[in-house]
């Protein structure tokens, strides 16, 4: 927990608390449960069993994989360098956005908060499968070149669901203009623009390279150390408690 200039305590989702059954293991949804909650906020999940082991997941999954160097799909649990969650010793989040297509609809991973709330930063990378396609190509995509982008957009919406002002867009890679950028660690991204009455974050992406049935880029993204600081409050802590009085101010194979 970390003080903010409010006097409200702002509370840092870094998915440690999350069971996972030992070190390079993962949890994508196949417990059907729909999704997890960590340090109070919870993360959407869509998972779907098909039979004959063929399984497919979208939303928000966590994990603790260390695999960085590791190409292709099978290889989807990790985050790029360094390989670990910020902690060096920890979960992470992993988002896969599912664009609508002929085989289904859109699936945005979303994060819904316990109340409304400011989001002030989180921290972003992008996942092996993802940088190691972008930078090397695989049977779906070709290498990037100048002109080719990836992007991860990301939409703060109020309890009904309108968006706080405009999406913030992150560069997970940048070939525009001689650059040969690919996103390869943590990076802190600034969303206190949506001010203090979040419910929710959406998240998407987009990029250049497009097929007959969408975006061929590995639609991945990795997450960690959520801030989130609640609505201002009138709040009565018991000492040695803990207890607080508030009063409101108002499609692959997997």
């Amino acid at each position: 927990m970390f003080g903010c200039a409010t006097g409200v305590q702002a509370a840092v989702v870094d998915f440690n608390e999350l069971p996972l059954p030992s070190t390079n293991t993962y949890w994508n949804g196949s417990d059907g449960s729909g999704g997890f909650t960590s340090n109070g906020q919870f993360f959407s999940n869509n998972y779907t069993d098909y039979g004959g082991g063929y399984v497919s997941w979208a939303g928000f999954g966590y994990s603790n994989v260390d695999a960085p160097n590791t190409a292709g799909w099978e290889n989807q649990y990790a985050v790029y360098q360094p390989g670990t969650d910020r902690s060096g010793n920890g979960n992470f989040a992993l988002g896969y956005y599912v664009a609508e297509s002929f085989f289904g609809p859109e699936v945005k991973p979303r994060l819904t908060l316990s109340a409304p709330s400011e989001v002030q930063d989180l921290y972003i990378n992008n996942t092996a499968y993802a940088a190691l396609s972008l930078r090397d190509g695989d049977g779906f995509s070709a290498p990037f070149t100048d002109g080719d982008w990836f992007r991860l957009r990301i939409a703060g919406l109020d309890e009904l669901l309108n968006p706080l002002g405009g999406e913030i867009e992150v560069y997970m890679a940048d070939y525009r203009a001689g650059k040969t950028f690919i996103l390869q660690e943590w990076t802190q991204v600034n969303l206190s623009s949506f001010g203090p009455s979040v419910k929710h974050l959406e998240f998407r992406m987009d990029g250049s390279q497009v097929g007959d049935f969408g975006l061929t880029i590995p639609t991945y993204f990795a997450l960690d150390d959520i801030q989130v600081v609640p609505e201002p409050r009138v709040a009565l802590l018991f000492a040695g408690t803990g207890v607080f009085l508030t009063l409101s101010r108002r499609r692959r194979k997997a």
